[in-house]
């Protein structure tokens, strides 16, 4: 019968097991994932979508053809990038609505332009579109404001063409004194009222801006979600396979485990000296190689080497290939976490070493 200790060690080398073949599972999504594009084609639905554009025909294509969004790509065997900046999306869609070519752009229009664009992606998806408007809109854009400043400017060109024609007429030196007097202040009052509106503006645009990126680092984060669920069921496919096709059967390890000290102690040790998870790297099948490598030096049972005898061990044998899947599926980062609190459970368990456990020394 398997002291307390014993159990525990059982307990460990197989989570350790799970760890080493969830991270080859998780390279043979990589691996699946880099030859589907799955990344950048999820993005391009998810970009295409957030702008009301499924085809990709209209705003879409301005989108995807902007050059910074093309700067993404530069130094890349894909042609689509697989990740886009919060700021990056921001100032290209801002940059689409907004009429390029002009040294000071007309504040005015570029609200509307940016509020028409969003109002047509509302139609999309009500909620969200409505979202943002509200965030344009508390971002101080006012229109009201900046007509009024409008105004002040055709104001103060026709004060400058009434400085003009007073120069060039005559009359009272004293009369044109008090005149100059008056209209200098006036265009003094109307340049600094002018430089507070565009000071506002321009920062009301660009909290705009941000409230732009927000809406999209949320709508990213939706999109990573979704991601996340269908690579799932690429996961649980390759955990299914790697159970089967390489007999990784949870009783039949925790049995070997449990009836071979050795094993169980070099596994244990594996385990302790893990540091951290391994990640799979660029070269995946070098990754799964190097992994299955380990298995094999360490002498865990896996492969197929003889088939069950009877019923029992054929429901036996599923059931071990079945949770093996399950654990697989979980991911290496669940189990290397819970590897770290079993083994500190392991060290608390151990008896102290004391001076009186060592032989003393005849005194002289």
């Amino acid at each position: 019968m398997l002291l307390g200790s014993a159990i525990l060690e059982v307990v460990i080398g197989v989570v350790f097991v799970y760890i080493l073949f969830s991270v080859i599972c998780s390279a043979l999504n990589e691996w699946m994932a880099g030859i589907l594009k799955l990344r950048s084609s999820t993005l391009r639905v998810g970009i295409q979508n957030l702008l009301n554009d499924p085809a990709g025909e209209h705003l879409a294509k301005q989108f995807f053809n902007h050059p910074l969004f093309k700067g993404l790509t530069l130094g890349q065997s894909q042609s689509f990038p697989s990740y886009v900046p919060a700021r990056t999306f921001a100032r290209i869609l801002i940059d689409i609505v907004t009429p390029a070519g002009a040294e000071h752009r007309d504040l005015t229009e570029t609200y509307k332009r940016i509020r028409d664009v969003v109002a047509n992606l509302s139609s999309a998806n009500d909620e969200l579109g409505k979202a943002l408007l509200i965030l344009i809109d508390e971002a101080g854009v006012n229109p009201q404001r900046i007509e009024n400043t409008a105004k002040a400017l055709q104001q103060l060109e026709k004060t400058r063409l009434d400085l003009l024609d007073f120069v060039h007429g005559a009359g009272n030196e004293i009369a044109q004194i008090e005149f100059a007097a008056s209209t200098l202040e006036k265009i003094g009052e109307l340049e600094a009222s002018f430089k507070r509106a565009e000071e506002g503006a321009t920062a009301a645009l660009h909290q705009a801006q941000q409230n732009v990126e927000t809406y999209f680092n949320e709508a990213m984060e939706r999109l990573s979600g979704w991601y996340k669920r269908r690579v799932q069921v690429f996961i649980l496919a390759f955990a299914l396979g790697i159970s089967v096709l390489l007999n990784v059967d949870t009783i039949a390890i925790a049995g070997s485990l449990a009836t071979m000290p050795a094993l169980r102690a070099a596994v244990v040790t594996a385990a302790e000296n893990l540091e951290a998870v391994p990640q799979p790297s660029a070269d995946s099948l070098g990754t799964i190689n190097a992994l299955l490598g380990q298995v094999d030096a360490l002498g865990i049972p896996i492969g197929w080497r003889s088939a069950p005898g009877d019923l029992l061990g054929w429901i036996l044998k599923v059931l071990g290939l079945l949770i093996s899947t399950a654990a697989i599926a979980q991911g290496a980062p669940f189990w290397f976490d819970l590897l770290g609190k079993l083994i500190n459970v392991r060290m608390a368990g151990k008896k102290p070493s004391t001076p009186g456990d060592k032989t003393n020394e005849p005194q002289a």
